[in-house]
């Protein structure tokens, strides 16, 4: 029989999980494929993840609350090239979660790929590389946008292939996108769902780099 590679983000995320050493500011289970069960004081943030070429295996960007600092990772992960969403010019997937209300942050970007040979990934821990605002309101479900990643590769002083930066950008697509919403998130009508993509403002350009 044939053996699964599992991503080695994901063993850690179980290692730590049975060793009870999981962060307990960490949201885990936020991902969600249904509104029919949307707790009373919880609320619904989707969006799409896209770039123009190849994703890598997992991509996003890391959330928090700015009252409680719980955290997480808006990502998604591709298996290959099985992009739910593939056009010509971009190739992505549905990201939803069921967030308590209140007000967060986009603050930091995670990029990661395993080819079973060779792994290339980009993080900064919980470094603030930027502040992206959004609120999460109780019964609601909020179209943040289509995010727009695009990264470069390089090599670092041993010669190993790696991320060494690139960009992102929030747009409203929401009449293209939510035929992919649809078929992510079971009962959603589109008339329920509140567009709320991040505007260039004081803490926003519209295009966001990182390094």
């Amino acid at each position: 029989m044939k053996m699964k590679s599992i991503s080695p983000i994901v063993v850690l995320a179980i290692a730590l999980a049975l060793s009870g050493c999981l962060p307990a500011n960490y949201l885990a289970n936020a991902n969600i494929n249904s509104v029919s069960n949307l707790g009373s004081e919880n609320g619904i943030i989707v969006m799409t993840i896209t770039s123009e070429k190849v994703l890598m295996s997992s991509q996003g960007l890391r959330y928090r609350n700015l009252t409680t600092e719980e955290y997480g990772v808006a990502n998604v992960k591709i298996r290959m090239t099985k992009y739910p969403i593939h056009e010509e010019a971009r190739k992505g997937a549905v990201v939803a979660l069921e967030l308590p209300a209140g007000r967060y942050e986009f603050y930091n970007i995670q990029l990661y790929s395993s080819s079973g040979i060779s792994e290339t990934s980009y993080s900064r821990g919980r470094e603030d590389l930027f502040s992206v605002p959004f609120s999460v309101e109780s019964g609601e479900i909020k179209y943040l946008g289509d995010v727009r990643i695009d990264y470069s590769f390089g090599t670092n002083f041993i010669g190993m292939k790696g991320v060494n930066g690139g960009s992102f950008s929030f747009s409203d697509r929401f009449d293209e996108d939510y035929e992919y919403i649809r078929k992510k998130l079971a009962g959603i009508e589109k008339e329920s769902v509140v567009r709320a993509v991040p505007r260039a403002g004081e803490n926003l350009k519209d295009t966001i780099k990182f390094e």
